[in-house]
C-alpha cells in the first residue's frame, strides 16, 4: 500500500470515500439511525459526518458482540485476538500503517472528549462544569 504524508506520518492511500446512500445502507443493516443534522447541505461533509458516526455505529456494535461472546466463555485473548480485525478492516498492511491508524484514532478520540459534555450544562452526577466553563471569560 503506498503511503502519503499527512502532519508529517506516512498515511496508506485510500480509495476515495463511499457516497452518503451506501453509508446509509451500513447504518441500517446495523439497526442505528444517525441524524446528519446541519452537515447535509455539502456532499463532502455529510459523507464525514457519516463516516465519522459509522465509526460509532461499529464500536457498539462491536461492545454488543463482545457481550454476547464473552456470555458464551469467550477469553479475553480471544477478544484481543478479534480486535486485531480492526486493522485488516482498515486495510493495514504493516506496522507503519498499523501506527497510523492508531494516531488518527487517538486524535479523533481526543476531539471526541471533547464533545461529551460541549453544551456546559454541569455533569448529573457530579454536578461540576466542564472545565472550559469554568474559566473566566476573555474581556
Amino acid at each position: 500500500m503506498d503511503a502519503i504524508p499527512i502532519h508529517g506520518v506516512n498515511t496508506p492511500q485510500l480509495p476515495p470515500p463511499v457516497d452518503a446512500p451506501e453509508l446509509l445502507k451500513v447504518f441500517e443493516v446495523l439497526g442505528l439511525r444517525f441524524s446528519t443534522g446541519p452537515a447535509a447541505g455539502k456532499q463532502e461533509n455529510l459523507v464525514l459526518s457519516l463516516s465519522h458516526g459509522l465509526i460509532g455505529a461499529a464500536e457498539q456494535h462491536a461492545m454488543r458482540a463482545e457481550q454476547a461472546a464473552r456470555a458464551v466463555g469467550t477469553t479475553i485473548e480471544d477478544i484481543g485476538t478479534a480486535t486485531g480485525q480492526a486493522f485488516e478492516a482498515a486495510g493495514c498492511r504493516s506496522a507503519g500503517d498499523d501506527i497510523a491508524l492508531l494516531s488518527w484514532l487517538a486524535q479523533r478520540q481526543a476531539q471526541a472528549v471533547g464533545q461529551v459534555n460541549a453544551t456546559n450544562e454541569p455533569d448529573e452526577l457530579t454536578g461540576y462544569r466542564p472545565l472550559r466553563a469554568r474559566r473566566p471569560e476573555r474581556p
